[in-house]
């Protein structure tokens, strides 16, 4: 009767499979495994990670439009600026010291 092998021993095999390079075939007749029972065992003990979407599935996407960031609107005389309210308040002094004269 053949011993049974434990869910650790099978992922050292699966392991020494994917470094070999070898086909499911070879690989199972060089280590005396049934190639059927080996494939079965890789599926069942790969890690289950979710797949991408097949070709041909609608997958809808969601988008956000970045909220519009507070501004400050000056306007002297012919010219009007707009600067973000996150501006250093001693740099919109002296535009506006500037643009004043």
């Amino acid at each position: 009767m053949k011993q049974r092998r434990s869910k650790e021993e099978w992922l050292a095999i699966i392991g020494k499979f994917q470094q070999s390079g070898l086909s499911n075939a070879e690989f199972c007749r060089q280590e005396g495994l049934c190639p059927k029972y080996f494939s079965g065992r890789r599926r069942a003990l790969k890690p289950k990670v979710p797949s991408a979407p097949s070709r041909g599935v609608f997958v809808p996407a969601v988008f956000e439009s970045p909220k519009p960031a507070a501004l400050i609107e000056l306007s002297i005389g012919d010219v009007q600026l707009k600067v973000p309210t996150s501006v250093e308040t001693s740099w919109l002094v002296s535009l506006v010291n500037g643009l004043a004269r």
